[in-house]
């Protein structure tokens, strides 16, 4: 019996099977995305033909946690393989690690054997596969970037529908996200494993045109798409704030365990270097007690914001940054530079999308197309 629930397993999540065209690299990071998995109280299962779920018995999981160990022991030591990809003219791809990166250490340490000790050159213009990295796709204009975005979110959301039976988004607003979900709506996804959640929301009313909510369930909410009951939008109508932005919280908490572990966190960034409604100077950047709160007036408006504790605890950070006013911002949030908001967001596991004219001040082995 066991036996064949391990099994079910290996076919439950990434595939296990190691390909002939998987590399160590690719085999270690598969074994480390399902070690986490099973390391939480998530469910695990497979979806058979019929789309019924089998479960894999909580007491065959340490079992299966011994023998993903095995395999990380086995292919996450060997050096990880660096390569060069072919570029066109038209998209810059550059998966760079940034200075500012905060190695996951626990993680790191399964990477490496006595004597030997992963390292990449943080100027060399490679593709390289790495926990610990940010990865920078340089495009030509904020309409390409945020279409590239679409089709990486809707990957992750497959993948975590896959993994997992469900993909928990946090959405942030702003004229190119509203342009990726767009692109979003174009392509095939997973919307009945969906569940959706705003970053940050103004404290303006329910019909107001600044709301994000409007914006999100006016793009995603529609037949054969995002149910009503799939989006949960901030409580900024709330006569008390400091009680609305507990009860996301409590809601977060009931989606995504404690502390709530989102799939995706949507973030952009301003001119400033503010993320979410994480502004500069706002004593919200010091609490690291809740997982919402509520900003100082920030443009003249208070916002409900998801907090750093939420951001950085999700599996995968997707930033979309468009525009030359956000050029300072981008190298302070590329370097890790903790004067910006921006920049005191984890490094693991973030995919920054962005133009040509924001990027101008990056490196130039990360802005130029080779």
């Amino acid at each position: 019996m066991k036996h064949t629930a391990l099994l079910l397993l290996g076919l439950a999540l990434l595939p296990h099977a190691v390909k002939a065209d998987q590399t160590p690299v690719s085999v270690c990071v598969e074994a480390l995305e399902q070690l986490e998995t099973l390391q939480t109280a998530a469910p695990v299962y497979k979806l058979t033909g019929g789309q019924e779920r089998q479960y894999l018995a909580d007491a065959d999981r340490p079992a299966e946690v011994a023998r993903l160990k095995t395999i990380v022991a086995g292919s996450c030591g060997a050096e990880p393989e660096i390569r060069r990809r072919e570029e066109s003219e038209a998209e810059h791809l550059h998966l760079a690690r940034s200075p500012g990166c905060m190695e996951d250490r626990d993680r790191l340490s399964m990477m490496e054997k006595p004597g030997s000790r992963t390292t990449i050159d943080a100027q060399a213009p490679a593709t390289f596969v790495t926990l610990c990295s940010m990865r920078i796709h340089v495009l030509p204009t904020p309409e390409i970037a945020a279409e590239r975005a679409a089709e990486w979110l809707r990957t992750e959301i497959g993948r975590a529908s896959a993994q997992r039976g469900r993909c928990l988004v946090a959405l942030s607003g702003g004229r190119t996200p509203w342009r990726m979900l767009r692109d979003l709506r174009r392509l095939r996804v997973h919307w009945h494993d969906l569940q959706v959640f705003q970053v940050d929301e103004r404290v303006v009313p329910e019909n107001d045109e600044r709301r994000n909510a409007r914006q999100i369930a006016d793009l995603l909410v529609a037949p054969a798409m995002l149910h009503a009951a799939q989006f949960h939008a901030m409580p900024v109508e709330r006569s008390n704030l400091g009680a609305g932005a507990e009860e996301y919280a409590r809601l977060l908490s009931e989606h995504g365990g404690t502390p709530p572990v989102l799939d995706v966190v949507q973030l952009g960034m301003g001119a400033d270097g503010h993320t979410a409604s994480l502004v500069p100077g706002d004593p919200l950047l010091e609490a690291h007690d809740r997982d919402v709160g509520i900003s100082v007036p920030y443009q003249g408006v208070p916002r409900m914001t998801l907090t750093f504790r939420v951001l950085d605890a999700a599996r995968h950070r997707l930033w979309l940054v468009t525009g030359a006013d956000k050029a300072a911002a981008l190298r302070k949030l590329w370097a890790g530079d903790a004067s910006a908001p921006a920049g005191r967001v984890v490094r693991d596991s973030a995919f920054v999308f962005t133009d040509s004219a924001a990027a101008v001040e990056l490196p130039a082995e990360i802005r130029s197309p080779h």
